[in-house]
């Protein structure tokens, strides 16, 4: 496939995979940004995640995620004390 004929999931798809071991394929992904209007102020967050992934997937992965980073945060916490 050619670098024209690839997607904007098939390019995600690639960088998540790139950034793993060789033997690991990326079978879900969830992209989350925040998004600042400068001119407002006004943060939003943008949310992109491949069309053909079911809505509990990406619910899950954002679930998981938070999870992890509050389980990090509290780690740090409790080794600063």
């Amino acid at each position: 496939m050619s670098e024209e004929e690839q997607t904007f999931d098939d390019r995600l798809k690639y960088l998540i995979e790139s950034q793993c071991d060789v033997d690991n394929v990326c079978t879900a992904y969830t992209l989350v940004a925040t998004i600042q209007n400068f001119v407002t102020a006004e943060e939003k967050f943008f949310t992109i995640c491949p069309p053909e992934q079911v809505t509990s997937t990406t619910i899950g992965l954002l679930e998981s995620a938070s999870a992890a980073e509050k389980l990090r945060i509290a780690r740090q916490l409790l080794q600063d004390e």
